[in-house]
């Protein structure tokens, strides 16, 4: 079975193991977490969030966001679409979101929800942004 270790939130190691051999180690981790069935598979340096592994990308300027968005198929328009057909109060705080950041971050409820709106996977919002910061 394969094993993610953590301390301080964040993925230290990734062990192929037996569930006992990794629960031993349990003094020396704040969480251990079988990762077998995850997809995508997590990696070290990833962050312990909410109780959930995720990667751990750093944020996007709104220049940069919006020119990875339009460069991967996706216009203003259409996250513009996506973000009016929310309920409220969801619109509305999603717009001021969307118009007023400072940076995005990857990891962000609105920004995992409008990319299910648009159909795109985790390791799809993942290239958006690493395409995001290369801009």
């Amino acid at each position: 079975m394969k094993f993610a270790f953590i301390n301080d939130n964040q993925v230290k190691k990734i062990e192929d193991t037996e569930e006992e051999q990794a629960f031993s180690q349990a003094i020396y981790f704040q969480q251990i977490i079988q990762i077998d069935s995850l997809d995508p598979q997590p990696e070290v340096g990833w962050l312990w969030e909410s109780g959930r592994l995720v990667a751990n990308i750093p944020d996007a300027t709104p220049r940069q966001i919006r020119q990875a968005l339009i460069l991967s198929g996706v216009s203003i328009d259409m996250i513009t679409a996506a973000l009016d057909s929310l309920p409220e109060p969801t619109r509305s705080l999603a717009k001021v979101e969307w118009e007023y950041s400072i940076a995005f971050k990857r990891n962000r409820p609105l920004v995992i929800q409008v990319g299910l709106m648009l159909g795109w996977t985790h390791n799809q919002l993942d290239d958006l942004w690493k395409l995001a910061l290369s801009l």
